[in-house]
């Protein structure tokens, strides 16, 4: 059976100087069925206040998740529409979409895949289009521990010539993590890890790492 909803607000935002910074109203519609499938679309109206100017956005959106399979579900989400352009003050036009999926092998191992685009067009063409995969693995050895590796890859590519200030035609970059934690007690978490951070921009030929740290850190919550 497949159920289906309306939904919807109006909300406005000031500053404590009475500034209004937002005012924003937004209709959604919904569906719900088997397989945990949830569906949504809807259209947002928003008067956004930013660097002494108000812009007037309108966008449309879509989200969508279902299970295929015991232990596996997929997202997607879809958003277009007119975006602010922060890094040169003006109003464009762009899409931020993504897609992902999450998995359970076994007793042990469960992992997330996402991958995320997004791009800005202006006035002379596509100020840039970026790219990022996410990739988590977790082993849970059990209800006291488990090991987490994330590598996160980006790729950008900017339309110099459309910016206002001097930026890079392109970056890339890489971050890896490895972390382990231990549950000392109910209240008490123990974790050590590895990360590193690599780039690549117009000044390199090739990826350089540029950050690297080996951490420990105790964790304890206290009750009052």
């Amino acid at each position: 059976m497949v159920t289906f909803g309306v939904f919807g607000d109006w909300d406005k935002t000031y500053d404590l100087h009475g500034t209004m910074l937002e005012e924003e109203s937004e209709i959604y519609v919904n569906a719900e069925g088997p397989r945990q499938l949830y569906a949504e679309a809807g259209a947002l109206k928003r008067t956004s206040f930013w660097n002494g100017t108000y812009y007037d956005i309108t966008s449309f959106s879509g989200f969508s998740r279902f299970d295929p399979w015991q232990n596996v579900r997929i997202w997607a989400f879809l958003r277009t529409g007119d975006q602010i352009d922060y890094s040169n003050d003006r109003l464009g036009e762009g899409i931020n979409a993504e897609i992902g999926t999450n998995f359970k092998v076994g007793r042990h191992v469960n992992g997330e895949v996402n991958v995320n685009y997004r791009d800005l067009d202006v006035n002379g063409g596509t100020l840039f289009e970026a790219y990022q995969y996410d990739l988590r693995l977790n082993y849970q050895f059990n209800l006291l521990s488990y090991i987490r590796f994330i590598v996160q890859y980006t790729d950008i590519e900017r339309n110099t010539e459309l910016y206002n200030k001097p930026v890079d035609s392109m970056f890339r970059g890489l971050r890896t993590e490895l972390l382990y934690a231990y549950k000392l007690n109910p209240q008490s978490l123990l974790y050590v890890g590895y990360t590193d951070r690599g780039k690549r921009d117009d000044s390199l030929d090739e990826f350089q790492k540029d950050n690297r740290k080996v951490f420990l850190k105790l964790s304890y919550a206290f009750q009052i």
